[in-house]
């Protein structure tokens, strides 16, 4: 996997799109930056209406081992009662994206 970062720091004072400002001192886009560059994230995504994927992405070339992935949803409509909630021991090899399979 890649990404494209586009202008790190400022050159100058000014408003820009940096994450990193003059004096350097991070913005608030830059703590975003750190969460989704880290080594081993959590994808989740739709696949239907009312279905869901969740993938886990490792860069790391090392092996994690197993970690336990809780998942809980929420649903706004009936006054933020959980709605859904699943954990998962899942097993996170070197350099890999893991499909997690759900229970329905």
């Amino acid at each position: 996997m890649c990404a494209l970062y586009w202008q790190l720091n400022d050159v100058w004072a000014a408003p820009t799109w940096s994450t990193i400002d003059f004096d350097l001192n991070w913005k608030m886009a830059h703590y975003e930056v750190r969460r989704f560059m880290a080594p081993v994230i959590v994808v989740i995504y739709a696949t239907g209406l009312n279905d869901m994927g969740v993938t886990v992405v490792s860069d790391l070339s090392t092996n994690v081992g197993v970690a336990t992935l809780q998942i809980d949803m929420f649903a706004w409509t009936n006054g933020f009662d959980p709605i859904y909630s699943e954990g998962k021991a899942i097993n996170i090899a070197p350099l890999s994206a893991t499909e997690v399979s759900l229970s329905e």
